[in-house]
């Protein structure tokens, strides 16, 4: 995946292996203050009784991978976790933030992904000195 970082917006956007190492310093950025930082794990996923189609759900996760670019500040940081999900890191944010960020980024791929067949749900967890707590949240129809 190409890094979307020249604009003057949008998300840091990398692949997973440089996320994995930005995500281990930030920890430690962590460990050493009182920053609030957070994570969210977005999943796409079929409605129920509806076949898969990997396309359909490829062709979805761009258009995610699209919406929280355009929804997220600069310093926020977002790699695909896998073939379903994309995963984000919000600097400075205070947790109760989170629900708010999401809807965002949701509502703005609900105007790129015309579709009805693909469900957005996502997880927050607040990166801490010890390890935190995933909270399953699902999208307001």
């Amino acid at each position: 995946m190409m890094s979307r970082t020249d604009s003057q917006r949008g998300a840091y956007m990398m692949d997973f292996d440089s996320f994995r190492h930005v995500y281990n310093f930030v920890r430690r950025f962590v460990e050493r203050g009182e920053h609030k930082v957070q994570t969210i794990l977005f999943t796409l996923s079929m409605k129920d009784g509806i076949s898969e189609e990997v396309t359909e759900i490829e062709t979805a996760v761009d258009m995610l991978d699209q919406a929280i670019f355009t929804s997220l500040r600069r310093a926020d940081i977002s790699t695909r976790y896998s073939s379903k999900q994309i995963i984000v890191i919000l600097l400075d944010v205070r947790s109760e933030s989170c629900d708010m960020i999401a809807n965002r980024i949701i509502n703005c791929f609900k105007h790129l992904y015309i579709g009805e067949r693909i469900i957005v749900e996502y997880d927050v967890a607040q990166l801490e000195k010890l390890p935190g707590t995933w909270k399953r949240r699902e999208e307001d129809s």
